[in-house]
């Protein structure tokens, strides 16, 4: 069964309800240097922590001692390295962090199918060295900013991209309740991640779009 991460949430109330519908992680975007309406504080993150399952730290740091800084505070399930960190970077944090803690790395992919490496690292071998360290890659959009693009990508993409580093591959941007069975059908990946697509708007998740998307993802075909 595919497992479902909603993303960006911002309170203990949409946290709750995404957990009681079936989703198995709730991002919370920490802090970072972007302007979202979907960033919380570390505090809040940790308030919201307590009644929200799995958590993932949505990050995008400058030194790896911010990540530990956060998974000591937090104690998430996995750290989301969600910015351009090189394979260097994502190795340093691996072996900061306790052995528990999943390190899932975030792989952009813009609009016209092509990966957007890391500055220094090498094209040809990017991804193959990246599959060697992290333990789950997050395939998402970007434009002109890091994800929250709410725009799809060329999922033919990701699911060549899973085949070639074999990591459980986790899918994101422009999914909603009616796009994720195709993106699920194409990719077939590990779990499939989502923020403005349950939004009433950024940062409030709508009830009805997160069970529909939940719901569906998981292979149930009506919510009640």
């Amino acid at each position: 069964m595919v497992k479902v991460k909603i993303c960006g949430v911002t309170s203990a109330e949409d946290a709750i309800f995404a957990v009681e519908s079936g989703a198995d992680m709730v991002g919370l975007i920490i802090d970072v240097p972007v302007d979202t309406q979907r960033k919380v504080s570390l505090k809040k993150a940790i308030k919201i922590s307590k009644d929200a399952g799995d958590v993932v730290a949505v990050l995008m740091p400058r030194f790896a001692g911010d990540v530990l800084r956060v998974a000591r505070e937090l104690r998430p399930y996995a750290v989301q390295l969600h910015g351009y960190e090189p394979n260097s970077f994502v190795l340093d944090v691996k072996s900061s962090l306790p052995t528990e803690t999943k390190i899932i790395k975030t792989v952009h992919i813009d609009t016209n199918g092509n990966v957007k490496c890391p500055e220094g690292e090498d094209n040809s071998s990017y991804l193959e060295d990246l599959g060697k360290i992290a333990d789950f890659v997050l395939m998402d959009t970007v434009k002109s900013r890091e994800g929250g693009t709410g725009t799809a990508h060329d999922w033919t993409v990701s699911k060549a991209i899973k085949e070639k580093i074999g990591l459980p591959t986790i899918i994101a941007g422009g999914l909603t309740p009616d796009n994720v069975l195709l993106a699920i059908k194409i990719v077939k990946p590990y779990a499939v991640d989502v923020a403005s697509g349950v939004e009433i708007c950024p940062g409030r998740k709508d009830p009805c779009k997160v069970r529909s998307f939940i719901n569906l993802a998981k292979g149930v075909k009506s919510c009640t």
